[in-house]
């Protein structure tokens, strides 16, 4: 940007980065930057982040005028030719930092994982060639589906619409253009653009306010606080903490409440939030899934730990040479590690978000699938979800419940009209029924009132913004009169300066003072009419109305602003209702949901008895409900009881919402939130898994793991489903993984100290580990048995541990089996005799690769493999192959002179398919015990 800084501002503690002790680390082994060129890099960043504060610091603290000017603007907005050259000067509005990487550091990131492997080539040329061009191959395999699984996230994410509303002007800067309202993307947002705020709106780039009512604004994002803080347009003195500068908005804020305008003043990389992307990235809490995956890998890498060291000190003490200890002990440590782990854990993640695309889902972060299908509890709102999201205003009346003039309509439709914040699906409803004149309801013609007419005769002087805490919306209006032709109009009467409020009944009557007859009068609210418009609103939520109401006050002279405190003493003017038809296909998910075993709560900022209804007509089973303001007056234990047993909770605020789910997290539950409004962006941030719509507002659609195309409950139970099944195809590799490396590793030890000649040759492990991964490369293309399906799956590390070390070892017991056969029958014990000893390994080596590609399909379901249950067409070729190439090795040259392999006795193959079937049978035994005593087998 084109200006010098004038004040300094003070740079948050956070963004000072230490040289982290990875960095000195990597520099002492003689990786990487050196120590001073890490310092010094953070050194430029901390500066960089400074500067870039010093310059907004400095566009905050001058005056409105001024800052237009320096960016070449005004409050008409740009025009397009402006913001066109504008996005050429300054580049699209993203952070690169939040960008996939580039190919090419994946290839180098793969590559470092590959090389790692490798600390000391063998003595022999060939072997050591062989063991790269593995590792070349599982590289570049790990590289093809890290690109793909990171093509498909950003393929996803573009998917989803985040767009802004600016303000152009239609001839560049001319003093006689007019402006326009454009809804554009954000990513297309430059310095100069005038944004128009309202509740709910994302800040889309860095902000200065420059107009603001009521305007309030969350900042949790970037501070951690839930409350919202008040902004104004006072650009302060341009010093101290941005963030808490009056008039700034940042992006990944949000507004809250109140209206306004704000001024781009930074995009892209030079925005507050690109610097410290990194940062909060970091601070980002890990999910149950990362958590799991770490878990194992922790798992693997002590086993590693423990085994290669014991097998390199027996080995050597064993009188077979240090350097051959040394060289076996790596091997052993290699073949520990499942390679194949990360590509066919990002394969699996990437299929099953690909899928949820055909099914209308689209997934923000694929780990989300994983809690998608551990989801036990789904906490939802009501309108669009149980609702067909449709209002059609269904009847005008008066206070007294008779069917009136259209007063209230009228009123209704010029607050609705004239109100600059985000339109509701109410604000819709009143607007179409006097635009389309499809209300019929009245006693009075519709061919006496006209939007055309209303809107010539009235003009907005102020407004009132809507809030959650008064629930209700008022405009200030005057009468023009500069139109003499309609003076004699049919239409609504107002004084100077009307007031005119509109909202939920209860916060409306509690400030009206007086109310309207039928005959048109105006007299006192005593008690009796105040409870019999209570019992009237009941009959409305009872039929399954939602219901607003109207009211106005009259002021005989302008004021200079207009405040909350002017919503007193009102004139209550009527009811509008509002009829939403259940869903057709809401009965259908709701019983599908629950025989996935997910319980359904819906959560309501609307009226309890309406909420009963709309459940009772979708066959939601309605025992026990409960209110906002009663769950207000509860201690924690009876809190934490009653939103276990309720399923109805209505009139709730949106820290409640967000209570409500962090309270089920504490008691157990996995939790699952779907909204779509400003209200509900709390929620869906505390929830394990929120679900929002792409039709929703932008502040819910960021706070979301999950965006649906369709807001359907039918939609997200495939989407439990679906992510039922990635889950279990994710826990059924690890699993297998973990408790085939363990009996490995169970029986290397034990080879180790029982054989006088190493059990298997070190290529000869490596490529039986590559081999048995390479056979488990189509599990993310398995089915999963539909009673899996049927209940919630949350990830469990203390089964995975007790999983690896009570299935694990039984193959340890077949692979004892196949020593002993061999140092005794075929007395392969003489570890001089190269021949024999070539035989040994070649056997342990068939056995080895025949029983673990016969434990994929033994624990990839909880039945009895190919009778109950059948794996996929591809499990069952990819395993078929590797069986085939492991029983062809033996015979070719490359088996022979690369991997030392010699043809065995043909009775060998009737002990090792004996040991498979007894295998076999040994671990349907161990499946139904395990299931029988902890309740689960996957």
């Amino acid at each position: 940007m084109s200006f010098v800084p004038t004040t300094t501002s003070t740079l948050p503690a956070e963004a000072k980065v230490p040289v982290t002790f990875a960095a000195r680390l990597k520099h002492r082994l003689g990786f990487g930057k050196t120590t001073d060129a890490v310092i010094e890099e953070n050194e430029k960043e901390v500066r960089a982040l400074q500067d870039a504060m010093d310059r907004f610091a400095a566009m905050a603290g001058v005056s409105t005028e001024m800052l237009l000017e320096r960016l070449g603007t005004s409050v008409n907005g740009l025009s397009d030719a402006n913001a066109a050259e504008k996005l050429t000067e300054f580049g699209p509005n993203e952070i690169s930092s939040l960008k996939p990487p580039k190919w090419w550091i994946i290839l180098y990131h793969c590559f470092v994982l590959a090389v790692s492997n490798v600390v000391i080539p063998p003595a022999d040329f060939k072997p050591f060639t062989y063991l790269m061009l593995m590792l070349l191959f599982g590289t570049f395999t790990r590289f093809y589906q890290e690109i793909k699984s990171n093509n498909a996230a950003q393929k996803l994410k573009s998917l989803i619409t985040n767009t802004v509303s600016v303000v152009r002007c239609t001839n560049a800067l001319e003093s006689g253009s007019t402006s326009l309202l454009r809804i554009i993307d954000q990513n297309t947002v430059v310095p100069g653009d005038i944004v128009k705020l309202a509740a709910g709106v994302m800040f889309p780039a860095d902000c200065v306010i420059i107009a603001a009512r009521d305007l309030t604004v969350s900042q949790s994002s970037l501070t951690g606080e839930a409350a919202p803080v008040e902004k104004t347009a006072d650009h302060g003195n341009g010093k101290g903490v941005v963030l808490d500068f009056p008039n700034v908005g940042l992006l990944g804020t949000s507004v809250s409440s109140g209206i306004g305008l704000a001024v781009v003043v930074a995009t892209g990389n030079q925005t507050y939030m690109s610097f410290m992307a990194a940062k909060l990235a970091k601070a980002t809490p890990k999910s149950a899934f990362d958590k799991g995956v770490v878990s194992v890998s922790l798992a693997f890498m002590t086993l590693m730990a423990i085994m290669s060291p014991l097998v390199f000190l027996i080995q050597g003490f064993s009188g077979q040479g240090w350097l051959n200890a040394f060289q076996f002990a790596l091997t052993v440590a290699v073949g520990l590690i499942p390679e194949m782990m990360p590509m066919i854990l990002n394969a699996n993640l990437a299929k099953g978000a690909i899928s949820l695309i055909k099914r209308k889902t689209i997934v923000k972060q694929l780990a989300a699938i994983q809690n998608l299908g551990a989801m036990d509890v789904l906490c939802s709102d009501k309108t669009g979800t149980l609702t067909q999201d449709e209002l059609v205003l269904s009847n005008v009346m008066g206070p007294d419940a008779s069917e009136t003039t259209l007063n209230p309509l009228e009123w209704g439709f010029l607050n609705s009209c004239f109100q600059t914040g985000m339109r509701n699906l109410m604000d819709v409803a009143i607007l179409d029924a006097v635009e389309s004149h499809r209300y019929t309801k009245c006693t009075k013609s519709l061919a006496t009132i006209s939007s055309e007419i209303l809107l010539s005769q009235f003009r907005l002087v102020d407004e009132i913004p809507f809030d959650f805490h008064r629930r209700r919306l008022s405009v200030i209006v005057t009468r023009k009169l500069d139109n003499p032709e309609n003076s004699d109009s049919d239409t609504i009467s107002g004084d100077a300066y009307t007031l005119v409020c509109k909202g939920a009944v209860e916060e409306v009557l509690s400030n009206c003072t007086e109310f309207v007859k039928e005959d048109g009068s105006v007299v006192q609210i005593s008690g009796t009419e105040s409870a019999q418009f209570i019992q009237i609103l009941d009959s409305f939520n009872e039929d399954g109305l939602r219901v607003l109401a109207v009211a106005t006050r009259s002021f005989e002279q302008p004021r200079k602003s207009y405040t909350k405190d002017d919503e007193s003493s009102m004139v209550f003017q009527g009811f509008l209702t509002f009829r939403d038809p259940p869903k057709e296909d809401a009965a259908e998910a709701i019983l599908l949901l629950a025989k996935r075993k997910v319980t359904l709560k819906v959560l309501s900022g609307d009226n309890l008895k309406v909420s009963i209804k709309v459940c009772r007509d979708v066959g939601i089973p309605v025992e026990n409900t409960v209110s906002g303001l009663e769950l207000a007056r509860m201690e924690d234990v009876e809190f934490s009881e009653t939103i276990e047993k309720c399923t109805v909770m209505a009139k709730l605020s949106p820290n409640q919402k967000q209570q409500i789910v962090e309270r089920l997290q504490k008691n157990g539950h996995v939790v699952g939130f779907l909204g779509d409004g400003i209200n509900d962006a709390l929620a869906l941030k505390s929830a394990d898994v929120g679900v929002s719509v792409d039709s929703g507002s932008e502040v819910a659609k960021d706070s979301a793991d999950v965006i649906l195309l369709e807001k359907s409950l039918l939609i997200l139970e495939r989407g439990v489903r679906k992510g039922r099944q990635t889950y279990g195809n994710t826990i059924k590799y690890i699993k297998m993984a973990a408790s085939s490396n363990f009996g490995n590793s169970f029986s290397v030890l034990i080879a180790s100290i029982w054989l006088p000649f190493q059990p298997m040759t070190p290529l000869m492990i490596l490529t039986n580990n590559f081999l048995y991964d390479f056979s488990q490369s189509a599990i993310p293309w398995d089915r999963m048995d539909d009673s899996f399906l049927e209940n919630p799956r949350p990830w469990e590390s203390r089964d995975l541990l007790r999983f690896m070390i009570l299935i694990g070892p039984l193959s340890s017991i077949f692979d004892m089996i196949t020593f002993a056969i061999g140092m005794y029958y075929w007395r392969w014990n003489d570890s001089s005799n190269s021949f024999a000893v070539a035989q040994f390994q070649t056997v342990w080596f068939f056995e080895s690769l025949l029983t673990q590609t016969v434990i994929v399909h033994l624990i990839r379901t909880e039945k009895i493999p190919f009778v109950q249950s059948v794996a996929s067409w591809g499990l069952l070729l990819t395993g078929a192959v590797i069986i085939a190439i492991g029983t062809c090795l033996p015979y070719t040259e490359f088996g022979v002179n690369i991997l030392g392999m010699e043809a065995f006795p043909r009775m060998s193959y009737a002990f090792v398919m004996t040991e498979l079937v007894g295998y076999f049978i040994v671990v349907l035994l161990a499946k139904y015990f395990y299931i029988r005593k902890f309740g689960r087998w996957l």
